[in-house]
């Protein structure tokens, strides 16, 4: 062999060289990037199921305070209710009475 095709032969074996060392960092890239985006969806989908727990726990906190309120107002007006049976009652029976 000449020392031309020695000198080709290596110089085909460097640039081989080269482009597997291109090829193999491509490719750890590209399984980042992977990683990365099965990152983010996952991440994503969190976020999501964090949305719906939040909006689910704004609404049981709302319903909380609704019903807290409504039992307020039931014993502020279970006094002045009874009150007004109680006086229609003496009033129904005074009249019963009166007309005997």
């Amino acid at each position: 062999m000449t020392t031309g095709k020695l000198k080709e032969f290596n110089t085909s074996r460097t640039e081989r060289e080269k482009l597997k060392d291109k090829c193999a960092k491509i490719t750890l890239e590209i399984s980042r990037l992977n990683e990365k985006f099965e990152r983010r969806t996952t991440l994503l989908l969190k976020m999501r199921d964090l949305k719906r727990q939040e909006t689910s726990y704004s609404k049981d906190r709302s319903c909380a305070q609704l019903e807290e309120s409504i039992q307020l107002l039931q014993k502020e007006l279970k006094d002045p209710m009874t009150e007004l049976i109680s006086r229609l009652f003496n009033l129904e029976k005074k009249r019963s009475l009166s007309r005997i």
